[in-house]
């Protein structure tokens, strides 16, 4: 499916795809990923229809289906078929352990979410609004001077990754070294915010409730 760049491959598509190659490869391992990115282009219900086909298709076989996706970028029926009838793989307690905080901003300044690996009631605010300020600021200087390189801004013990779409500001904050793939995972969520979101900014009231679903959508960048 690609890094969310092109037009997804079509569900009829995919199950030929799949079809063929378990029928070649009996016991087969098959990864699927970018369901998020399909729920965008394809019918919810086709690509209910879709997953069941694929499943059924590789366990009728004797392999195992791997699906990787982010339920908070979803609707139903999607979300509950994915909750009902395939088993949550649980990952390693050492995943995802540098990043740290993950701020979703609007163009103007405006926190829209604030996602944090750790209790946010033992988060001073002060220090928050220090680091707010500091992000702000940071943008816009850089992003002003038009450079295509990675912003990285120093915090402290953080190192926080800053990138942009037309209406948002995402800013991942990372105990150390920011890994090497992050700032393709950055510019995926950007996409998908403006997708989902972007159209309804051009009007947006300021209400922070009407961009509710962003902190879901976070979740991602923790893995």
């Amino acid at each position: 499916l690609g890094q969310n760049r092109l037009t997804p491959m079509p569900p009829e598509v995919l199950e030929r795809v799949v079809r063929d190659f378990v029928t070649k490869q009996p016991n087969a391992v098959v990864a699927l990923e970018g369901v998020e990115y399909m729920s965008n282009y394809v019918n919810p219900e086709r690509l209910v229809r879709c997953l069941h086909t694929v499943r059924d298709l590789v366990t009728s076989g004797g392999g195992v289906l791997l699906m990787s996706a982010d339920l908070g970028s979803v609707q139903e029926p999607i979300t509950s078929t994915l909750e009902r009838d395939f088993e949550p793989l649980q990952l390693p307690a050492n995943v995802g352990r540098g990043v740290e905080d993950v701020f979703v901003i609007d163009g103007s300044g405006v926190l829209l979410t604030h996602a944090s690996r750790f209790e946010e009631s033992g988060t001073d605010p002060d220090v928050m609004a220090g680091m707010l300020t500091a992000i702000m600021n940071f943008a816009r200087v850089s992003f002003a001077e038009g450079s295509d390189e990675l912003r990285r801004l120093e915090l402290g013990r953080k190192t926080v990754v800053i990138e942009r779409s037309p209406r948002f500001i995402l800013a991942v904050a990372v105990a150390g070294s920011a890994p090497a793939e992050m700032r393709d995972e950055m510019r995926v969520f950007l996409e998908r915010a403006e997708r989902r979101y972007g159209p309804m900014m051009a009007r947006w009231s300021g209400e922070v409730g009407e961009v509710a679903g962003l902190q879901a959508m976070t979740s991602r960048l923790f893995l």
